[in-house]
């Protein structure tokens, strides 16, 4: 060691600083801290008062620093806890806010599930009743066609009932007819010239001819008249072809009155012996009297067979438009049946979501509950 340290070198000692600069010092070491001027002011003076009152004991200024440093660690230490607990706080105050944003998603979702719900319920109900709707007017259907085909097998018999005795009173009379036709279609132009070439015809002659146009419905019936009728291209043809059923009472009573009057020029003998074209012209026109006859006779049993063939017509229609319609409800119930399974299903899947939802919906809501009174102290810290 060098000796003049001791006897060159002089110690100054302070015991105590001034009161300007013991209220500099901490001002200065606690500049960052200090922020409130209020608060500072307090601070300082509570500290120098403490530094004072252990001046007895032996206080000096290294004493106050060192009170002044451990107030910031002391302070820091604080500071640093405080900021932990409240980094805490506010992190269980986050997660309570995501919870109960959490609720309010579950509340508004088991919300819209109801009204998803509700309508599903609504139309799977609605599908029902409109399959008993359809079922219902398919059992009426099928009901009526019951009765309908019931009824049309009844007419059905009838109807044949009515045209067998038709076709049994036309049988006598229709060879007749068939035979006269076949005869009138022999006759040779030939034959109908001999007769249309005659000046004065004989009375057999005369009245067949007579017969003949007064049947086709020829207004003049005179000799001439009937000279022109026989002059027609194809007068055989439209013999032939004419309809018994036009030969109406009007028309037909004057050749029965000729029939009846004159009966003997009308006999095959009598007719054959007067010309060859007579004979098969006399039987035409007595077989054309007899079969207008039967068809007037049978006129009315005709229109009621024609008016039963309606009905039946009618029931038949009827019967088909009921098949059709019971064929569209069979399968549209059974498209609603399927479309009614399907809504069945998706109304048991919100349920069982809505349950779910609701479960943990109620969990939250509970606990949320409990912890509103931590939320709120946790606020207020």
């Amino acid at each position: 060691s060098n000796p003049a340290l001791y006897t060159q070198c002089s110690l100054q000692w302070w015991d105590t600083w001034s009161k300007e600069s013991s209220t500099y010092l901490p001002t200065f070491m606690l500049r960052d801290l200090l922020t409130d001027p209020k608060v500072a002011t307090t601070l300082i003076n509570q500290m120098l008062q403490i530094h004072e009152s252990c001046a007895t004991r032996g206080a000096t200024p290294r004493t106050l620093v060192r009170l002044i440093q451990t107030y910031r660690k002391i302070y820091e230490a604080k500071y640093q806890l405080a900021r932990k607990r409240q980094s805490t706080l506010q992190g269980g105050l986050k997660k309570l806010n995501e919870a109960a944003l959490s609720v309010d998603i579950l509340s508004s979702d088991a919300a819209k599930k109801r009204v998803e719900l509700e309508s599903a319920n609504e139309k799977a109900n609605a599908t029902m009743n409109e399959i008993e709707l359809n079922m219902a007017a398919a059992a009426k259907s099928k009901e009526e066609m019951k009765t309908l085909s019931a009824t049309l097998s009844i007419e059905e018999k009838k109807l044949m009932s009515q045209k067998t005795e038709i076709e049994e009173q036309l049988s006598g009379i229709q060879p007749m007819v068939d035979a006269a036709r076949a005869a009138v279609g022999n006759i040779s132009k030939k034959n109908i010239d001999e007769i249309r070439m005659l000046r004065t015809p004989g009375q057999t002659i005369r009245d067949i001819m007579e017969a003949v146009v007064r049947l086709i419905g020829a207004a003049d019936v005179s000799w001439n008249g009937i000279k022109v009728f026989l002059s027609k291209s194809g007068v055989v043809n439209d013999i032939v072809g004419f309809d018994p059923t036009h030969a109406t009472p009007d028309i037909r009573a004057p050749v029965e009155k000729l029939l009846a009057e004159k009966g003997s020029s009308f006999t095959e003998e009598a007719a054959t012996h007067a010309s060859q074209a007579a004979g098969p012209l006399a039987g035409w026109v007595k077989a054309v009297v007899e079969y207008s006859k039967v068809k007037e006779n049978i006129k009315p049993l005709e229109d009621k067979l024609h008016s039963a063939s309606s009905r039946l017509d009618a029931s038949r229609a009827k019967i088909r438009s009921l098949e059709d319609g019971i064929k569209k409800s069979d399968e549209e119930v059974a498209r609603l049946k399927k479309q009614f399974q399907l809504m069945t299903q998706q109304a048991s899947k919100l349920q069982i979501a809505l349950e779910d939802t609701q479960v943990t919906l109620d969990s939250a809501q509970s606990l949320l509950g409990k912890l509103s009174g931590e939320r709120d102290r946790w606020q207020s810290q």
